[in-house]
């Protein structure tokens, strides 16, 4: 398998560029109610979590103790537990669905929905595909931005690699492909803004150099959604003269 990338061409590229970014997005939300309690561990701690699932259990149990018979009280604490906690977490997780579902349709509506004229028009600016040559399709993409009102720090954008194509090298040989244009262009640094929900993306970006400065919470994002928007920042090695 040979992987190479190339500059984004509209005219034979869009649809798969589209499916590419869809199925990326996707990737990091949660397939089942199980996987939605870690999330929640992951944003605001183990210990956190524990306490406030005894503090709901006694307040449980202190609410069905003048209505259930003391033998039922176990049984039936439980079970409202139980019922509470499974609707909570579905409620979750038909959330995260909704907040994803709105991100690329948002995105649709903003830069990608016309690439060239947002990332190609400049020469600071570029979109690239990565492509498998020996068939032809589209298996990753990438874009370099400028971050508003820093000229010299550059935004990585639309990092994203069909499922069947990770974990072999697409994503790393994409950065390489940005960081060589901004080394070019002459940035000083490349930042970019995730979500904790791709867990693999954030390991990532760790592994190759970069430093997570900040976790931000959106305002419009309710509180009982268990995400945060991690920033990284890394410095472009310059080039020898």
């Amino acid at each position: 398998m040979s992987i190479y990338t190339r500059s984004y061409n509209d005219s034979t590229d869009r649809e798969q560029v589209m499916s590419v970014f869809e199925e990326g997005i996707l990737a990091g939300a949660p397939k089942s109610l199980l996987q939605v309690p870690p999330l929640f561990i992951d944003a605001f701690g183990g210990f956190k979590i524990i306490i406030f699932g005894v503090i709901l259990y006694a307040i449980l149990i202190g609410s069905l103790f003048h209505f259930v018979h003391i033998d039922s009280l176990r049984f039936a604490s439980f079970s409202a537990f139980t019922i509470i906690s499974g609707t909570f977490l579905y409620f979750v997780k038909v959330s995260l669905d909704a907040l994803l579902a709105a991100y690329i349709k948002r995105s649709k509506e903003t830069d990608l929905k016309n690439i060239d004229e947002h990332y190609l028009k400049s020469p600071s600016t570029h979109f690239w595909v990565a492509v498998d040559s020996e068939t032809d399709q589209i298996v990753g993409m990438v874009a370099a931005d400028i971050k508003k009102d820093e000229p010299k720090i550059a935004e990585l954008r639309r990092l994203s690699c069909r499922s069947d194509y990770r974990g072999i090298g697409v994503a790393k040989l994409l950065l390489d492909t940005l960081e060589h244009f901004c080394n070019e262009m002459g940035y000083e640094k490349v930042y970019l803004v995730t979500i904790s929900l791709n867990k693999p993306a954030v390991r990532f970006y760790e592994k190759n150099g970069f430093n997570r400065i900040k976790d931000s919470n959106y305002t419009q994002i309710p509180l009982y959604i268990p995400v945060s928007f991690p920033t990284f920042e890394k410095t472009i090695h310059k080039k020898m003269q």
